[in-house]
């Protein structure tokens, strides 16, 4: 994706390994694109991409800038914009072949089909029914692998409701400090985030109550955690 954005400063990088010609070693190469690793690469795509959109009569959302709309008599087109992935949604199939053979044109593209997996989650189409499911449940079996909690037994709740956290329960001696720190609190508990935030709304309370010790969590935490 970073290679389609246009360069408006001025920068040169190294001759890259492989490329420098005997005895010219001191020459350096003056970027006319942007490139992976440069800080303006993602900017230099967005707006490439949000021009070409616009020139095709596809609105910005308000709500959210990824997302891009076109209606017509004809039928309407959204496009969700997640960096070079695009998820097309038309009620016309000739608008959306258009659509894409547009998209083919301009930008040097891949057309992977109906959706079945983006972000980490799983997305299964019921036509019959006119239902979408959304499921994380292999990002999930993912995280548990990674936390050593894959042969854990499950519960109703995610949170012990006898069990009242507070900050007290935070490492006060420097013991007690050095034995959580080798203890993935906060990389657990941003996993936790991302299912939330993607499918598993049910966990959100559990997850703003273990979110605040992030900073100093205790033992105590940890098992609040790990009951999530």
């Amino acid at each position: 994706a970073f290679l389609n954005g246009d360069l408006e400063e001025e920068i040169y990088m190294d001759q890259p390994e492989g490329y420098i010609s005997e005895g010219k070693e001191y020459l350096v190469c003056k970027l006319s694109k942007t490139l992976y690793g440069l800080k303006q690469s993602p900017r230099a795509w967005y707006k490439k991409i949000d021009e070409y959109f616009a020139s095709q009569s596809l609105m910005r959302s308000h709500a959210d800038p990824n997302i891009y709309v076109f209606k017509s008599n004809n039928g309407f087109i959204i496009i969700a914009l997640y960096v070079d992935d695009l998820i097309i949604v038309c009620n016309n199939k000739k608008l959306l072949l258009k659509t894409k053979s547009h998209l083919a044109t301009r930008f040097d593209m891949k057309d992977l089909g109906e959706i079945h997996y983006i972000l980490g989650m799983q997305i299964t189409r019921d036509r019959e029914n006119y239902t979408i499911y959304l499921s994380q449940q292999k990002y999930l079996e993912n995280i548990l692998k990674r936390f050593g909690m894959e042969d854990c037994k499950p519960l109703a709740t995610p949170l012990d409701y006898n069990s009242k956290l507070s900050r007290d329960m935070s490492p006060l001696i420097s013991e007690e400090v050095e034995a959580m720190k080798n203890v993935p609190y906060q990389s657990a508990v941003g996993s936790l985030v991302y299912a939330m935030t993607g499918t598993r709304a049910d966990i959100a309370y559990a997850v703003g109550v273990v979110s605040q010790y992030m900073a100093n969590p205790g033992p105590q935490h940890w098992i609040a955690v790990k009951r999530v």
